[in-house]
């Protein structure tokens, strides 16, 4: 009987500790249901794009990475900077380059085309931009300016700007 008894006893035991797992793990499904294991909070992913559109308008580049290979049409990428900056000059007037990189002359000219198509699905005034094949985020360094930071670069603690405005010294850095 006492065997019996204990056996009944073990019995209950476990079959309460695997409800009480159950009602745990259940709890933790609750929980965690608004958020994917390794997904971002929304706030984190709302900064992470804006930083991204941030970036893409700053750089108003399509390079040829942007399309389909050996292709005109845009890639997924290319469809995503494409939208975001179609939205940024239908508000702003501004420049786009379209880098032509090796891609020869027809081909280049049928991905401009391609990126006049989408700014004007996007309702951007072909007046209000200016399309070409410069550099990512506009003319760039002068190279005397370059030649400067590389003097400084050299000794900090003595060099005087060409300009004669920057002056470096010993003093406590900033």
């Amino acid at each position: 009987m006492k065997f019996t008894l204990s056996v009944l006893a073990a019995a209950m035991l476990c079959l309460l500790s695997v409800q009480g797992c159950y009602v745990e793990e259940e709890d933790e499904q609750v929980a965690t249901s608004a958020q994917a294991p390794g997904q971002l909070p929304p706030v984190v992913d709302l900064y992470r794009d804006l930083a991204i559109q941030n970036a893409i308008i700053s750089q108003h580049t399509i390079y040829p990475y942007h399309f389909v290979n050996n292709s005109a049409t845009l890639n997924t990428l290319g469809q995503r900077d494409m939208a975001v900056l179609a939205a940024h000059l239908a508000q702003n007037p501004g420049q786009l380059s379209v880098r032509r990189g090796r891609t020869e002359g027809p081909l280049y000219q049928a991905r401009v085309e391609s990126v006049k198509a989408r700014l004007a699905e996007g309702g951007v005034d072909n007046g209000r931009i200016r399309l070409g094949d410069g550099f990512a985020g506009g003319e760039g360094m002068d190279s005397s300016e370059i030649i400067d930071v590389l003097a400084r670069s050299r000794d900090p603690l003595t060099h005087t700007g060409s300009d004669n405005q920057t002056s470096y010294s010993n003093s406590t850095p900033r």
